[in-house]
């Protein structure tokens, strides 16, 4: 997994406790419903990303075995470099890297917080977004990318999608949350 935008829905585990439970239909359509709103963003994700990340960004390979991971704010960023694993730009393939998810923490079998995301799963996709944010000009390749790219906004693809694309997607997450809601308190008054 790589960059990705995180949107947590607040109040809404104990409705994910009880759907768990007791409704799994429910809790199954809920969770189809988070994703689809997380589709709105990716799509547009997608419609940002350039034909070349970089003129010469040619075939590279990751000499790493071990994933690190770093955290700004609600965004999370991991690179899970395996030796041998292509990171070269593909534009067909860093659009496709945009996977819109549900994720939840547990503790004790009950849900603390419940999440829309999307992230971006191309390691190529992950390094576009984010290099050169914090080493502008440590780096040949940050540096380029900058002058290219521009600095900023961070992340390169998501962050504009969130700002176009996130009031819906925040719209359609209460949408969904409430009908939930009333599908429960519905059955719990028949």
């Amino acid at each position: 997994m790589a960059e990705n935008f995180t949107v947590k829905i607040t109040g809404a585990a104990e409705l994910a406790n009880r759907l768990r439970r007791f409704d799994k239909d429910a809790w199954k359509i809920l969770r189809d419903e988070l994703s689809k709103a997380g589709d709105a963003i990716a799509s547009e994700a997608k419609r940002n990303v350039t034909d070349d990340g970089l003129s010469g960004w040619g075939n590279w390979f990751a000499g790493r075995t071990k994933a690190t991971s770093g955290t700004r704010g609600s965004l999370t960023l991991i690179a899970a470099a395996k030796a041998g694993r292509d990171l070269s730009f593909s534009s067909s393939k860093v659009s496709a890297g945009f996977k819109p998810q549900v994720a939840s923490r547990t503790q004790r079998g009950n849900v603390q917080t419940l999440k829309v995301r999307v992230a971006q799963m191309d390691a190529a996709g992950a390094i576009f977004e984010m290099a050169g944010r914090r080493n502008k000009s440590g780096h040949a390749f940050n540096a380029n990318l900058l002058k290219k790219r521009g600095d900023g906004p961070w992340p390169r693809t998501l962050g504009p999608a969130l700002y176009k694309e996130g009031g819906d997607a925040s719209l359609a997450i209460e949408v969904a949350v409430q009908a939930a809601m009333d599908r429960v308190n519905n059955s719990s008054s028949s």
